[in-house]
């Protein structure tokens, strides 16, 4: 092999490890971003949740009125 094809050889390898390093840091930019949407997602379930309970306990207080009335 010459050293034109090494050095070109090198090169490429270079430019790969920076692809890679590239990538990397793009999946963990992916990973943060889906760990964001999770917590963000558990956050509507609780809110979700409680809009639930309290519609709950409105049907309740005019069961009550009703009841009342």
């Amino acid at each position: 092999m010459s050293d034109a094809q090494s050095s070109d050889l090198d090169a490429q390898s270079s430019d790969l490890d920076a692809q890679s390093s590239d990538l990397d840091a793009q999946s963990s930019d992916l990973d943060a971003r889906s760990s964001d949407l999770d917590a963000r997602s558990s956050d509507l379930d609780a809110r979700s949740s409680d809009l639930d309970a309290r519609s709950s306990d409105l049907h309740s207080d005019d069961a009550i009125l009703l009841k009342i009335c």
